[in-house]
């Protein structure tokens, strides 16, 4: 029923101009106007088998991001994140309806399914590599978790001990949706609510977890040793006029989890990495996770960085240079899709807007 609500709310407003209306008043009022900063982690062939072991907000199927494209190169400005970087640093304000397109992590399928479709209607994008995983065959810890669920085989029980043993937790004090719900046929929305709690864990305890469950598994999954990342072959292919190349750190650990000398060690590392690797300079960089904090942003900018995007908000009372707390829109599947499973322009014109979040317009 909400879903229904939302769709003919959205087409209300844009097929009445409203939205549009919207969208000037917070250009005028704005120096930042309209702008909307994508982001984007992947784009798949088989969306359904995807979802057994990933979270959904982390993906569009090829078809979606195709009429996506075909309506965002139509009727929006397209530009290069850092040529939008470079217009607010000398004090310009964009174009409306400017928007800028992302990708997080390094994920293959951004060169098997996005890559040729970007190229195909001349869209540029910037694509965020965690470096320490690309041009390998391993994956991150909540795509191990995710693929060790996805097999059914685990009882809830056993996924409680593994995060009861790596974690120092008692077992009561494991989040009480992993009880009777992965085996069900709400697994997947447990999965996610899974995965969200325990990020905020050490690294290395997240990556023990996902190797203990998938090592648990008597035959691991078919697909658990698949290359999942990019290569540095396909990288360099990419880099050229359309893509270009941020940092999203080297280990994918929260920056604001991290001991100072730790956050300034992934800043440093992963733009050499890239620079050596793909031969591209490096001074955009992509929040792992999106978390941020004053010293996090400030440790970005001492190091170099000319601006970093986020999923948060800045907080209020601080003083976070805003180039630092640049705002993006997630991209997934369920955001421009109806009921139907149909692409619908007014749902995705609708999430992009910032009508929801009328703070958006500050970036």
């Amino acid at each position: 029923m909400k879903a229904k609500i939302k769709s003919s709310a959205a087409v209300t407003l844009y097929v009445t101009g409203l939205l549009r209306a919207f969208q000037s008043v917070k250009y005028g009022r704005n120096d930042a106007g309209d702008v909307v900063i994508l982001m984007y982690h992947r784009v798949v062939d088989d969306l359904r088998n995807e979802l057994t072991h990933m979270q959904p907000g982390m993906m569009v199927s090829r078809d979606t991001f195709e009429a996506q494209l075909q309506m965002l190169s139509g009727e929006y400005r397209v530009v290069p994140l850092s040529e939008l970087v470079d217009s607010l640093l000398n004090g310009e304000k964009p174009k409306a309806r400017t928007v800028a397109i992302t990708f997080d992590d390094g994920w293959l399928d951004n060169y098997t399914c996005a890559y040729p479709l970007l190229k195909k209607y001349g869209v540029p994008a910037t694509i965020f590599l965690t470096t320490d995983y690309i041009g390998g065959r391993g994956t991150f810890w909540f795509h191990k978790i995710g693929l060790a669920l996805s097999t059914r085989r685990l009882t809830d029980h056993e996924v409680r001990a593994v995060i009861n043993a790596q974690c120092g937790l008692r077992e009561e004090q494991v989040p009480e949706f992993v009880n009777g719900t992965i085996s069900n046929s709400d697994g997947v929305i447990a999965a996610d609510r899974l995965l969200e709690s325990l990020k905020m864990l050490s690294g290395a305890t997240l990556e023990r977890i996902g190797d203990v469950l998938l090592d648990r598994l008597l035959e691991r999954p078919s697909h658990a040793d698949e290359r999942w990342l990019l290569n540095w072959d396909e990288v360099r292919a990419m880099a050229g006029d359309l893509i270009e190349f941020g940092s999203h750190g080297c280990s994918h650990q929260i920056a604001t989890i991290l001991k100072p000398p730790e956050w300034e060690q992934e800043l440093r590392n992963s733009r050499q990495i890239i620079a050596e690797r793909a031969g591209k300079h490096v001074d955009l960089l992509a929040y792992p996770n999106g978390n941020f904090n004053e010293d996090v942003a400030d440790r970005a900018k001492k190091a170099g960085y000319k601006a970093a995007v986020t999923t948060a908000y800045t907080v209020s009372g601080t003083a976070i240079d805003p180039m630092f707390a640049l705002r993006r829109v997630g991209v997934h599947e369920g955001m421009s899709v109806d009921s139907r499973g149909r692409f619908s322009k007014p749902l995705f014109a609708f999430g992009i807007s910032g009508w929801k979040d009328k703070l958006r317009g500050n970036l």
